[in-house]
């Protein structure tokens, strides 16, 4: 009995560990995902007009102490009244148009409200550090459903777009990107910025996002 006891219990053990050693690759890429996600939503922002239940799109904070928001151009082109809005946040911030860059279609809006309030700003990817087949996580509006995420890789990195009135090359991802998915970022696994959305694809199988290297630009001609 006790022989049996012990031999089973071994065997158990064993199984366990063969098992874990099975699942835990995809549990911990499950884990990292859930973290990148949940963690970058904080920075993430509802860019709309004032007193409007329609979202124009998504943004995103790169700088809290200078309360820099960074979203697409082509959304906020004509408007002159914004408001932004946190995930999970009932506050709504009035904010400003500081630079608009129409050739990268990048726009930088400045928020008026309490920094301290705010959440950490996202950081952005080394340029030098994206690589085809790396996962890309776009956070957006789309189709008007706030804060939604989305999964792909990255398909290009320097992928031109004849149809697109721009001096820039796009990333190529699969990540699913619709109407709304504009100016949100493009994250890795760290939760790191490698983009941000710029326009999906007929059929929302292929997308493109402008580069996360024009966005250091844009901030840097701000802050010069």
């Amino acid at each position: 009995m006790t022989y049996a006891k012990v031999t089973f219990g071994f065997f158990s053990l064993l199984f366990i560990f063969y098992a874990s050693q099975k699942l835990s690759p995809d549990l911990f890429l499950e884990d990292r995902l859930q973290s990148s996600i949940q963690r970058s939503l904080r920075s993430v922002v509802r860019v709309s007009k004032p007193h409007s239940e329609a979202s124009l799109g998504a943004g995103f904070l790169v700088n809290r102490e200078k309360r820099f928001v960074v979203t697409s151009y082509h959304i906020v082109v004509n408007t002159h009244s914004l408001v932004i809005q946190f995930w999970q946040d009932k506050e709504v911030y009035p904010c400003r148009i500081i630079s608009t860059d129409p050739e990268r279609d990048l726009a930088l809006l400045e928020v008026q409200g309490d920094e301290s309030l705010f959440p950490p700003a996202l950081k952005l990817q080394s340029d030098d550090q994206i690589e085809l087949g790396q996962f890309a996580i776009a956070i957006g509006s789309p189709g008007g459903f706030d804060f939604s995420a989305s999964l792909g890789i990255v398909s290009s990195l320097n992928r031109e777009l004849q149809d697109v009135h721009t001096q820039t090359t796009f990333l190529q991802v699969d990540t699913p990107m619709f109407r709304g998915s504009s100016g949100g970022p493009l994250i890795n696994l760290n939760g790191e910025v490698v983009g941000i959305n710029s326009r999906g694809g007929a059929n929302g199988t292929v997308a493109f996002a402008i580069p996360v290297m024009h966005i250091r630009a844009a901030l840097k001609e701000v802050e010069e």
